[in-house]
Order: C-alpha cells, then sequence, then structure tokens
C-alpha cells in the first residue's frame, strides 16, 4: 500500500496576506480511501489554509484534515495561504494516511 502527499515547491510571491503554496498531489491506494493532514508550525495557528476553494483553519498543535477520500485516488489540488498577519513565518508539512 502506497499513500503520500507532496506540494510542489513552486511557491510564489504574496499578494498581502495570501501566499499561493502551488499543488498538492495525494496518491493513495488502499482500498478504503485515505485522509490528507498538514502539520503547521505554532507561528501559523489561526492562518487559513485553502484547498480547491476549502477554507481550513490551522490549529497550529497537532495534525489538521485537509482532504479525505472514500476509495483510491490519484489527485492534485491548488493550495493557498491566508495569513492572519501580513508577515508570518513557519513550517508546513503534508501527509497521508490510509483508512
Amino acid at each position: 500500500m502506497v499513500c503520500r502527499a507532496t506540494l510542489d515547491n513552486g511557491m510564489l510571491p504574496a499578494s498581502g496576506s495570501e501566499i499561493a503554496l502551488g499543488t498538492l498531489a495525494e496518491f493513495c491506494n488502499s482500498p478504503n480511501g485515505y485522509r490528507v493532514y498538514v502539520n503547521s508550525s505554532p507561528e501559523l495557528a489561526g492562518a487559513t489554509l485553502v484547498v480547491d476553494g476549502k477554507a481550513v483553519t490551522l490549529a497550529g498543535h497537532g495534525p489538521t484534515l485537509v482532504s479525505s477520500s472514500s476509495h483510491p485516488a490519484a489527485v492534485s489540488r491548488n493550495v493557498t495561504l491566508r495569513l492572519p498577519r501580513a508577515q508570518a513565518n513557519g513550517t508546513l508539512s503534508f501527509h497521508a494516511t490510509p483508512l
């Protein structure tokens, strides 16, 4: 079984407090589906991750659910980060887990 979630490194220039991060590539061949989570550093608590138009508020501690599927899939999603402040540093890491 293979499950992965990777964000391309094509970060685009910020427009105010919004940063286009690029494309999230999801792949999982689990017959029961999968979930994709993001871990964010505490500096990004309260920021909003927008994945294909769906807003997800980052917790800043522990993983935050980004997407899920009830079947195997290979999907690409557009990802944008909305910061509560115009300037913020922090890290994001994505991972997929099978169901």
